[in-house]
């Protein structure tokens, strides 16, 4: 993200309206791919850090 742009809300505005849409679609997950240098965001942004697996169907 450009550094003139952050701290203003935007991507914490993002992720709150994609968990409305997403409640009001029927959607019981949402999901980011996890990233350390994002913790702070992901865990004020709601997210809990899950252990999971992954599974390449396509090359």
């Amino acid at each position: 993200m450009d550094p003139g742009f952050r701290r203003q809300g935007i991507a914490t505005g993002l992720v709150e309206r994609a968990k409305i849409l997403a409640r009001a679609r029927g959607a019981e997950w949402l999901h980011v791919d996890f990233e350390p240098h994002l913790t702070h965001f992901y865990r004020r942004t709601g997210f809990v850090s899950t252990e999971a697996g992954l599974v390449r169907l396509r090359d």
